[in-house]
């Protein structure tokens, strides 16, 4: 029952609707069924030592002859099948049944491979040659679990790689991006929608960042940012986000407070591969009983998107069916640039997480901070703009234009742009440097 479980879930990250014990092949009983838009198909999950045998193919293909000729099915086996199994069903391929081996559920579990894909080339490999086709998928070494982008960064400072860093603020929450803000074809109007949801542990919000990312498709270079009172931490990656509101005290020992505010605020930050932006907000009950409330996610793209499946059933998963996008009447993106550029002091360095010989930024510290006087950036001609909030935090996570090696620091680094938008109430900025 327990891998039954396992390769629903599965399929629920892949953005399927599976139900268990399902009756659609009564009376016989079947493991799961899963549907998405047009496609519905029975489950048999195999957790066994032995190989799947002629008889159990035999078996499903019984199952499938009680219900609608659209239906097929699939089988997941840790164990392989039998050759006279793989024979029969390119043999006898009506009803159809697709097989799966451990190697492409570790992939799917991994995040390196989508079911659809798989799902397509089996379908075609039956149906053209006869033949059934696994994956040749092995592990890449690195997990992917939560990101189809570059994944979660390292920061390199003090002679330390960490996860996240702690840093002074002036009091407000800041994003930094790390990529430049895309909106899609139109920039300079844009829609959102934004939804309610709610959790209340870790295991909630790594559950909910999952299904972002299943429905929005988003990219992976996602950030984030925990904000008490006049401190901050700031890193990326969902895993190093969830592990850090998980270890809220372990955070809260660097501060060495006599007390704290009752709750933090938390953000996540990610865009979406096809063009949009997406952001979550919550709050972090702190002390004996510690909780997450207040959650909400802002989507904002350059128009409503013309297939709005993905998103609807984002909605109808979070329990927010009757939400709908609204027009934002300000300029969603705006861009001050230095000139001439700006020096700034180089601090520490931010690693490519594909190949970590690269510094794909650097960490400086913010020449516009001041922590005596509660200031903004630009004055009052940035009065409604997210770019004033430039000033808040003592470093700046930058981004390079031209990377360089980890080892090395240049003479000099220099601040040439920054954008910024607001998303979720919470300014989120892209700053731009290179090195003459």
């Amino acid at each position: 029952m327990l891998f039954e479980q396992f390769i629903a879930h599965l399929l629920e990250e892949q953005g399927f609707v599976v139900t268990i014990n399902p009756k659609t092949a009564k009376p016989r009983q079947t493991d799961l069924c899963a549907r998405l838009d047009e496609l519905f198909f029975i489950v048999e999950a195999k957790w066994q030592k032995k190989r799947v045998q002629l008889d159990d193919v035999e078996s499903v293909q019984l199952r499938l002859h009680k219900t609608t000729s659209d239906v097929f099915a699939c089988v997941f086996s840790m164990s392989g099948y039998a050759r006279t199994a793989e024979t029969f069903i390119a043999s006898n391929r009506s009803p159809e049944v697709l097989l799966f081996k451990e190697s492409e559920v570790q992939g799917l579990a991994e995040g390196e491979l989508a079911f659809t894909d798989l799902l397509r080339q089996k379908r075609d490999e039956v149906r053209t040659n006869a033949r059934v086709w696994f994956s040749e998928w092995t592990p890449s070494g690195r997990r992917m679990h939560w990101s189809s982008g570059s994944g979660p960064e390292v920061l390199h400072i003090g002679g330390q790689f960490v996860s996240w860093l702690l840093a002074k603020t002036q009091g407000d929450q800041v994003l930094f991006a790390r990529e430049m803000l895309d909106l899609g074809s139109y920039s300079d109007s844009a829609c959102s929608l934004r939804l309610q949801v709610g959790i209340r542990t870790a295991g909630d919000l790594a559950k909910l960042l999952r299904t972002l990312k299943t429905y929005l498709d988003l990219s992976g270079t996602d950030s984030f940012a925990i904000h008490q009172r006049t401190a901050g931490w700031y890193g990326s990656g969902a895993e190093n986000f969830v592990a850090a509101v998980e270890q809220w005290e372990q955070r809260y020992q660097q501060l060495n407070w006599p007390n704290y505010h009752h709750s933090e605020e938390l953000a996540y930050f990610d865009q979406m591969n096809n063009g949009g932006l997406m952001s979550l907000t919550l709050r972090q009950r702190v002390g004996e009983h510690a909780f997450l409330h207040s959650g909400f996610v802002e989507i904002i793209t350059s128009g409503i998107p013309v297939d709005g499946v993905p998103i609807k059933r984002l909605c109808e998963k979070t329990n927010n069916d009757r939400h709908r996008f609204e027009f934002v009447s300000d300029k969603p993106l705006e861009t001050y640039r230095f000139n001439p550029h700006l020096e700034v002091r180089h601090i520490g360095m931010i690693v490519d997480p594909r190949d970590a010989k690269w510094a794909c930024g650097i960490i400086v510290r913010n020449p516009f901070y001041n922590c005596k006087t509660r200031g903004s950036f630009g004055g009052s001609d940035f009065s409604r703009s997210p770019i004033r909030f430039l000033s808040n935090t003592e470093v700046l996570f930058c981004r390079l234009k031209s990377w360089h090696g980890v080892d090395e620091v240049m003479d000099r680094y220099e601040l040439e742009y920054v954008e910024g938008c607001w998303i979720e109430h919470i300014p989120v900025l892209y700053v731009a440097c290179n090195w003459p």
